[in-house]
């Protein structure tokens, strides 16, 4: 929400946070760990108060390569917990997006994905232009950062993230991680990754490889009867990345720019193209079809 004085005029309206982190967003960070780690945790009896999160910031420290304090040897933790907070203070703005993901990565499951919804709506009122995201890998949950701001994309892409269907799963996460990699992000290759798990999709419920609009021509004969303007569109998404020269579009020589909003746009009309098959396929399965 916009602050009073954002609305009155007073001081300019915060932007939206891309390239940089702020001393507001820093600090609410922080503040949300401290709460967590120290007061949530904390166990009066036979524990004292700095010893209430111990662990969690020595292992905060070795994941970002710190040398950390002996914690028993009294003021060790004191001068650990310190460090982290100094780190988070002045590291440049892509760390601070780390200490989120290694803070999740230390958590379990359940916890970890009560924490992201917490800090999604922080990430949300701070105006940062990243959310987090949570996958699945061998049946364990992990999260990551990515650079998504809209609720129901985040909700689109974590959907398709979990379909069931390895060779889905493996592109889409591929994809999603060279699209969200903060310091050398790889859209061009963002953009082909969906249109290969959309061909993984296709070719499992068809039950045989082929090109995506000789797939799509398929789903007629399964009873899924797709719109033509909408397999023609599908199929010419498919030409953003069949040219072997580059990323191109479809009926046209000059190669489709490896943007942000290229891959952000790919990433998720092909998540939600996956979520639409998966659910139609298993109507149709429900029905007695294939």
């Amino acid at each position: 929400m916009i602050s009073f004085s954002e609305r009155q005029g007073i001081v300019p309206e915060r932007a939206i946070q891309i390239d940089s982190v702020d001393d507001h967003l820093r600090n609410r960070l922080w503040n949300y760990f401290f709460n967590e780690e120290f007061v949530e945790k904390y166990d009066p009896i036979g524990v004292d108060w700095a010893s209430s999160n111990y662990g969690m910031v020595e292992d905060m420290l070795d994941l970002f390569g710190y040398r950390y304090e002996d914690p028993d040897s009294g003021p060790g933790h004191v001068h650990n917990q310190q460090t982290l907070q100094k780190l988070l203070s002045t590291c440049d703005w892509n760390y601070v997006y780390e200490f989120i993901e290694n803070y999740l990565s230390l958590l379990s499951t359940e916890e970890g994905s009560r924490v992201a919804c917490e800090l999604n709506a922080l990430l949300k009122e701070e105006k940062s232009g990243y959310r987090i995201i949570k996958e699945k890998e061998c049946g364990k949950a992990y999260f990551i950062v990515s650079p998504i701001t809209d609720n129901e994309e985040l909700a689109t892409i974590e959907k398709s993230l979990d379909c069931g269907l390895a060779s889905v799963n493996i592109s889409m996460k591929k994809a999603l991680a060279l699209y969200s990699d903060r310091q050398t992000p790889d859209y061009a290759n963002s953009i082909k990754e969906p249109i290969s798990a959309v061909e993984s999709m296709l070719a499992h419920i068809i039950g045989k490889e082929a090109t995506l609009s000789g797939n799509l021509k398929e789903l007629d004969k399964l009873g899924l009867d797709l719109h033509p303007a909408f397999k023609d569109a599908l199929g010419k998404l498919y030409g953003f990345t069949s040219d072997s020269s580059g990323i191109r579009h479809g009926g046209y020589s000059e190669p489709l720019q490896g943007t942000e909003q290229n891959a952000r746009f790919m990433l998720i009309v092909c998540s939600s193209f996956i979520n639409y098959l998966k659910q139609v396929s298993q109507v149709d399965s429900s029905r007695g079809g294939a």
